[in-house]
């Protein structure tokens, strides 16, 4: 063999045992990188629903606030109405009119309940009362999974009973008062109801808690699919077009906005104006040796806290993390009577070993709510 063949050979060799050796111990696998969501995902937590109706043919309207005037006056028919958003005064008879015509109203209930007068009597005129739940919504051992009165009234077969879907565990319907017609309820652990539904007329009143169901993090579940579509897209028929929200929306505030939050802009603008100095200064070096300083690159923070998190996850650690934004929101509160979801989730972890992933994730919200709230 020539002499100028001779590295080639080498060289394919070298290739072959290469993939050999990477064929024998090497695997190639998936990896999940997580991408933070956009702004307007942030700010609404019904983007996935909207999306999906959307797509169905469903045009969805909007509007942040509201009353029974704006319900009666729009051309939709199925309405959700998240409760603080909406003024319930004199709302009754104009929406029981409303609701005999053919018009299907869902209302969502958040805690505090006790604030809104006018909203106790408007769930008083359909014999029913609310109230915070000190249970988490989970299915105590032992007990029946659900209990449903009779078939669901929309579409579809029933719901499995053994996948209820995720409902807003601090709110809880009691029935006061029997109307006489035939009352549709959903519940957890034999007797808490999550879900009433009324009938009025051609329509119906629907009452729930926080819609956990509906929201862009839970939708991907089949219960709560179905459900959220039941009480919205299929009852939006071609004699019933589009659907109303009324409900507050969650801002996303800008780098400004967070920083005014802090405090004055006294600061920002002398820290800015230091900022300008050492900058030109650093430009015009002084007289003598100039030396650059070696530094290492270190790990984003974004990657350690993503790191952090999966292995927490991986050994069903997440309560670290409710711990540490219960002492934050204590600390914030400076010694002033704690909300009772805090109390809950204290609670909730003393008494418990172990929190589901599923608990894990809910709480985190409530507590991140809380301290936006702060």
């Amino acid at each position: 063999m020539s002499n100028k063949w001779t590295p080639l050979g080498i060289a394919a060799l070298f290739v072959v045992l290469l993939a050999i050796f990477a064929y024998t111990n090497l695997e190639i696998y998936p990896r999940t990188e997580y991408k933070s969501p956009s702004s307007q995902v942030q700010s609404n937590d019904f983007f996935a629903l909207e999306t999906w109706l959307a797509k169905t043919g469903r045009r969805v309207s909007m509007v942040s606030e509201g009353d029974a005037s704006r319900i009666i006056r729009a051309s939709e028919k199925t309405v959700f109405v998240q409760a603080s958003a909406f003024n319930w005064n004199g709302a009754e008879e104009p929406l029981k009119n409303w609701m005999a015509a053919g018009g299907f109203l869902v209302v969502s209930l958040e805690p505090p309940l006790d604030e809104d007068e006018e909203l106790d009597a408007f769930l008083a005129g359909f014999g029913v009362s609310a109230v915070f739940s000190g249970d988490s919504g989970s299915i105590a051992e032992g007990e029946d999974a659900a209990g449903i009165d009779e078939a669901l009234p929309l579409s579809g077969p029933p719901p499995d009973l053994d996948a209820l879907p995720d409902f807003d565990g601090l709110v809880q319907f009691t029935i006061t008062e029997e109307t006489g017609d035939p009352v549709f309820t959903i519940k957890e652990a034999g007797t808490i109801i999550r879900l009433i539904q009324i009938p009025v007329g051609a329509g119906a009143l629907t009452l729930i808690g926080r819609p956990w169901f509906m929201e862009n993090d839970f939708l991907s579940g089949e219960a709560n699919a179905r459900l959220a579509w039941d009480l919205t897209g299929a009852r939006a028929q071609e004699d019933n077009p589009g659907l109303l929200f009324i409900r507050g929306g969650r801002k996303v505030k800008s780098l400004f906005g967070k920083l005014a939050d802090r405090g004055n802009f006294l600061p920002l603008g002398v820290s800015t104006l230091a900022l300008i100095i050492v900058g030109f200064w650093m430009l015009i070096p002084p007289f003598g040796l100039v030396f650059q300083e070696q530094i290492s690159p270190g790990r984003p923070i974004r990657e350690c806290f993503l790191a952090e998190t999966r292995f927490l996850k991986r050994y069903g650690a997440l309560e670290t993390y409710l711990e540490t934004y219960i002492r934050e929101i204590r600390r914030k509160l400076r010694g002033r009577k704690p909300a009772l979801e805090l109390e809950f989730i204290e609670k909730s972890l003393r008494e418990r070993k172990h929190l589901s992933y599923r608990d894990s994730i809910r709480y985190l919200r409530i507590l991140e709510t809380m301290m936006e709230r702060l």
